[in-house]
């Protein structure tokens, strides 16, 4: 200290003098002996940059030097941060956190002040030259948003707090927990936690939830922006298709913020809540408007599978149309079901699903449809289809309509097709209405349809019902006007209320039924029309009399007595007791009850006449395209009706029971058209013959024979 004073007083010496004599021009300034001063005075210190920038091997690390007063204490605040322009070069995203202490000599500590973790407070700088070490970090920006599954990222975040945290890399950041479950509406949402993906397919591993309630980010590795997705389960998902103001960038939330397709909802569902210790507290898609746009069809299938946490499709409060609407491509659905939500007094004025396309629906449940609507060509509650329908698999339940019509049905079938392996309930309404227009026919195998109120089936088109596996179960049929239902093998009826048969329509029982108590018959029969088929009049028609006979009975094991019904033959008399006054004629017999099956051509069975009986019958024009009359010899065969001609000589009748384009020969009454639906078969079969007689007070005794076809 005493070399620095004596410098400093030889140079102050100097200038006293010069001013003394006046005269300084003669004497040079030693600028060495101020820079002298200056390094006596003054101190170093030099700022390293340290880790974690990375310095080529082989070089030393970048510093800078910065002077200071000797004795002058420097907090933290006056040393040099990440904004210095002498640090230009190095910072560029970097920041400097805080500095640590390093020296060429022996520790300082009476003039570097430290904390715990080594960072300096303030230095007092001395004649030594200081080393410091930069704690250079990077300045990172932890963005949180909504993820929601396979969704994009972009949706701003909706939780109660900022969206961008800053932090510095070594930082344990806390991120607030959302709240853990809201109401918006009445859809409920609940954090799911943190995703390093948009998809939400990633947990975010870096952070853990600690008792204070915040994330616990840790940065020790981080020197780069981060996103956080949070993930919501939501309990339902609103999706307004016909909304032109709907977007898939809507969160979906609530009936403000809808989604546009089924597709995106879908991605919700993956993540939605769902309770599996309560198999009814489902998640839901809640469509304000129907589906229309074939190409979200494809994504309209499994939505109740695993994948989707089990979801139903069902309708927003304030809509009550159609889910689904078809019409510009077929429709195929599968494993889904669609609620109407009757159970919690929501009310419907269109089916579930409308169509004027084709329909494939497989292991489908629609459910909770009650249509109130009593416009004319509505108040279906699951389905109208005026294309072909395939359904399989499916559960139809808890389905009402005010109707009592034909459209007031559950299922309204216009174009026909093939049902399989369904069940269908209906609380009020109609079962299935088969309308058809072209006379398309709908076939029921292993179905099972029950209904308080109206009709099991609803037959204005013609209808088959059979049997495959486990059996089909029918209440009551209504067949319309000219229409044919077949009833195959096993095939249950509850038969409390008969199958009803109006003008024209038939009846054909190809195999066994089976009864159930107290029922003893399928059908009654009434009928005051001569030139048709049995007519149901509800029980204030003519009774049948002899016309009854040309009901349709293919199995030998049923028969219709007297009073119109179809009943176990064992049961009854063929025959009809003659009323008083009557005389009975007897046409003859088969020569023969049984036949092969011919490959081509005609199958024919003889019938050989009573002597002189030709004369006895009717005399009727021929429509065949032969002139003048003839007697009749008419015959049942399944659901097929033929008649032949005789001459009044005539000892014999070649009755025609199968040809090789299944149509019957009818020589008279062309309002008698062939059936042809069903080809003749090998096997058991009944065959009736009768006619009708020439006098008034004569009648003529139908013979019934079971024939075997070989």
């Amino acid at each position: 200290m005493r070399k620095k004073l004596n410098v400093f007083n030889t140079v102050l010496f100097t200038l006293i003098f010069c001013f003394m004599l006046g005269n300084c021009e003669d004497i040079s300034f030693d600028k060495s002996l101020v820079k002298q001063i200056e390094d006596d005075t003054t101190c170093t210190v030099r700022f390293y940059v340290g880790n974690p920038i990375e310095v080529p091997v082989g070089t030393e690390n970048p510093y800078v030097d910065v002077k200071y007063k000797i004795g002058q204490v420097i907090t933290a605040d006056e040393l040099p941060d990440s904004n210095d322009k002498r640090f230009a070069n190095l910072n560029g995203s970097w920041v400097i956190k805080n500095w640590k202490w390093v020296t060429t000599s022996a520790p300082l500590p009476d003039d570097i002040i430290k904390d715990s973790d080594g960072n300096i407070i303030s230095i007092r700088p001395t004649g030594v030259v200081i080393e410091l070490f930069g704690n250079w970090v990077h300045g990172c920006t932890l963005t949180l948003m909504d993820g929601c599954s396979g969704a994009s990222a972009g949706k701003e975040f909706s939780g109660n707090y900022s969206g961008t945290i800053k932090f510095w890399t070594g930082e344990n950041v806390k991120i607030p927990e959302p709240e853990a479950q809201f109401k918006t509406g009445d859809n409920v949402v609940e954090f799911g936690g943190w995703y390093a993906d948009a998809d939400l397919t990633t947990p975010f591993s870096s952070a853990s939830l600690e008792p204070d309630g915040y994330y616990h980010y840790s940065t020790n590795s981080s020197t780069q922006d981060t996103t956080l997705y949070a993930k919501w389960k939501y309990k339902y998902v609103y999706v307004d298709p016909q909304n032109s103001a709907a977007t898939d960038d809507n969160s979906g939330i609530d009936s403000t913020k809808p989604l546009k397709t089924v597709a995106e909802a879908k991605k919700y569902l993956k993540n939605a809540l769902y309770d599996s210790s309560n198999p009814s507290a489902v998640p839901a898609v809640k469509l304000m408007s129907a589906v229309k746009d074939s190409s979200d069809f494809t994504s309209l299938s499994n939505i109740s599978t695993t994948t989707c946490n089990y979801a139903v499709l069902t309708r927003w409060s304030g809509y009550k149309g159609s889910l689904i609407d078809v019409s510009t491509s077929p429709l195929s659905l599968e494993n889904t079901t669609l609620d109407g939500g009757s159970e919690d007094g929501m009310f419907s004025t269109e089916p579930a699903i409308w169509s004027t396309n084709n329909l494939t629906l497989e292991n489908l449940t629609i459910k909770n449809f009650n249509s109130t609507s009593m416009e004319i060509g509505e108040g279906m509650s699951a389905v109208y289809c005026s294309g072909s329908v395939n359904i399989s698999g499916c559960t139809f339940e808890n389905l009402s309509s005010r109707k009592t019509s034909y459209d007031g049905s559950a299922l309204y079938l216009e174009g026909g097709g093939f049902i399989s392996n369904t069940s269908i309930n209906v609380k009020k309404g109609n079962g299935i209405a088969c309308t058809s227009s072209s006379n398309a026919v709908t076939e029921l195998k292993d179905v099972t349809i029950n209904n308080d109120t109206g009709y099991s089936i609803y037959a204005a088109s013609d209808v088959k019902v059979h049997k495959e596996s486990t059996g089909s179960y029918i209440k009551n049929v209504d067949v319309r006007n000219n229409k044919k239902m077949s009833i195959g093998n096993g095939v249950t009826f509850d038969t409390s209320e008969a199958i009803t048969l109006q003008t024209g329509a038939s009846v054909d029982i190809l195999n066994n039924l089976t009864l159930t108590s107290p029922a003893t018959y399928i059908a009654k029969i009434y009928s005051n029309d001569y030139g048709n088929n049995p007519t149901v009049l509800t029980g204030s028609g003519t009774l049948v009399a002899d016309n009854y006979t040309k009901f349709a009975c293919a199995h030998s094991g049923y028969g219709i007595n007297s009073d119109g019904k179809i009943v176990p033959i064992g049961s009854i008399s063929i025959g009809i007791d003659n009323p008083s006054g009557f005389t009975e004629i007897d046409l003859g017999d088969l020569a023969v009850t049984q036949v092969n099956l011919s490959a081509s051509g005609d199958t024919v069975i003889r019938f050989n006449l009573n002597s002189g009986v030709a004369d006895k019958l009717a005399e009727w024009t021929r429509t065949d395209g032969v002139s003048g009359s003839a007697h009749p010899i008419q015959y049942m065969i399944g659901a097929k009706y033929g008649c032949v001609a005789v001459d009044a000589s005539g000892t014999y009748a070649d009755i025609v029971i199968g040809t090789t384009d299944n149509k019957i020969p009818n020589a008279f009454k062309d309002d008698l058209a062939e059936l042809n639906e069903y080809p003749l078969t090998k096997g058991l079969h009944t065959l009736q013959i009768y006619s009708e007689a020439k006098e008034a007070n004569a009648v003529v005794t139908k013979k019934t024979y079971n024939i075997v076809v070989k």
